[in-house]
């Protein structure tokens, strides 16, 4: 009910502002918000950290739809020209056990929760967002980006390096539709939701793409999804490219990073990046151990940006296909 009323005073207030009104700001968290009374997780556990990685497809994607539903109708009657931003969001879940926040501190700054921080981050993109603000940058408990001195340095959270990632490391502000061929997924509130996401990016001469894992190992909810891991294959739609880099949130060695580890007392999650030989392209190009991923695919709760560099400009597509083997 109330993200409906707030549907409704921003429909009213961008109808009687006209044509002045430039942007409708949102808050996009992901994770229990303590401000509606959502029931946090009393304990960490598998089942607490599969749905923080669904923490998207659970509690932002309604609401980033019907925003960009209003802006479009508003927008396409020709009285209002504006825009949708989030004027904070990202990792949240605190303040929901008052009776035990470690519990909070643990799922809120693991890297499940950056996963799902940078699925709504990047959902948004997709639906036309475009000025979106992390909450917040400070140091400490609850919504902060950085760990205390007192801890040993100021260490950023999963969520704060997801968000690191795409800024400095993906190329381009066009987003381009991604089509699934197929893919694993879970059933949560009755819905199939994907255990897999993924979006792209066009610049002048590169193409970037995410692949997230939104899949926990281990036997949980019902199901054994044993180690977790995923099998990709990207049909890409271009021929030839001078360069691929991967870049991936991972453990400081270079292996994959557990989605339940955090930052908070020692360095566990770290940006890693690996050249791949371009020889190794190929339309259809299998991300396995020898291109920047495993031998099984993309990890479990895992963060993949591939970049793909041309020395000419790479023709725009309509959309790439992942095809899930």
């Amino acid at each position: 009910m109330l993200a409906e009323a707030r549907h409704r005073q921003g429909r009213e207030a961008a109808l009687q502002q006209g044509g002045t009104i430039s942007y409708a700001g949102h808050a996009n968290y992901v994770g229990p918000k303590w401000e509606t009374n959502d029931p946090g997780t009393s304990v960490f556990d598998d089942h607490g950290v599969q749905m923080t990685l669904l923490g998207m497809t659970a509690s932002m994607k309604d609401l980033i739809d019907e925003a960009a539903a209003m802006r479009d109708q508003l927008n396409g009657s020709g009285d209002t020209h504006y825009q949708i931003i989030a004027y904070e969001g990202g990792p949240s879940g605190y303040w929901t056990n008052q009776d035990n926040p470690e519990v909070d501190e643990l799922y809120g700054k693991s890297m499940a929760m950056g996963v799902a921080a940078l699925d709504a981050w990047l959902y948004s993109s997709l639906n036309g967002y475009t000025h979106q603000a992390y909450l917040g940058f400070s140091s400490g408990k609850w919504w902060s980006s950085h760990t205390l001195p007192e801890a040993g340095g100021y260490r950023p959270h999963p969520g704060w390096l997801a968000l690191k990632l795409r800024n400095r490391y993906a190329i381009g502000r066009t987003m381009v539709e991604t089509i699934h061929s197929s893919e694993p997924t879970i059933s949560s509130d009755g819905k199939d939701i994907p255990l897999i996401a993924s979006y792209a990016l066009k610049g002048p001469n590169s193409t970037s793409v995410f692949v997230l894992s939104r899949k926990l190992d281990g036997i949980h909810d019902g199901i054994n999804f044993g180690d977790g891991y995923t099998p990709v294959t990207l049909h890409l739609p271009f021929t030839k490219v001078s360069s691929i880099t991967r870049y991936r949130l991972e453990a400081p060695d270079g292996t994959p990073v557990d989605p339940r580890s955090n930052n908070r007392f020692s360095e566990e999650v770290v940006i890693g990046s690996k050249e791949i030989d371009p020889a190794l392209f190929s339309k259809d190009f299998i991300i396995n151990e020898n291109t920047g991923g495993e031998a099984g695919g993309i990890p479990p709760g895992s963060v993949n940006l591939y970049v793909f560099e041309a020395k000419t400009p790479i023709a725009p597509a309509a959309s790439l296909l992942l095809l899930l083997q």
